[in-house]
């Protein structure tokens, strides 16, 4: 399963109309990103304040050749208090369970985002399910 910015890519890769997503898409981890996300969300009901599972997504940058190892990068992220699991391309899918806060969420996305680019990884962005109101205990 991949991260919904790189689903965007896949999409926009295949679609000989459009020149570049780069206009489209907001950068992962950024508060602009995490709020198309949680618009899509508020559009299916759910206004992101109740605890859920997310998964984010980071992986090794190829164009990066000092990129860090999985194994470091799964110790740092696991540090955090992220459960991680190997994804495609020698990547990590992050998990963890949170309300989508936009503050909150938004600083600690964009730590993720930091530390991977710190370490030669791209942050590939987080998706969650969707929670409606009358799903949410009282």
């Amino acid at each position: 399963m991949l991260g919904w910015l790189e689903k965007f890519r896949s999409f926009f890769r295949k679609n000989d109309n459009i020149q570049s997503f780069g206009e489209i898409v907001a950068p992962s981890g950024s508060a602009q990103g995490n709020d198309m996300v949680r618009d899509q969300l508020l559009s299916h009901g759910d206004d992101g304040s109740k605890a859920r599972p997310i998964e984010h997504w980071a992986y090794p940058d190829p164009a990066n050749e000092q990129s860090a190892s999985y194994d470091s990068m799964a110790q740092k992220f696991e540090e955090l208090g992220l459960s991680v699991e190997s994804a495609l391309d020698g990547g990590c899918k992050l998990s963890e369970t949170k309300a989508l806060k936009p503050d909150l969420f938004d600083d600690w996305t964009q730590k993720l985002a930091n530390i991977c680019a710190d370490d030669g990884w791209e942050y590939d962005g987080w998706e969650t399910e969707v929670v409606r109101p009358d799903e949410m205990e009282n």
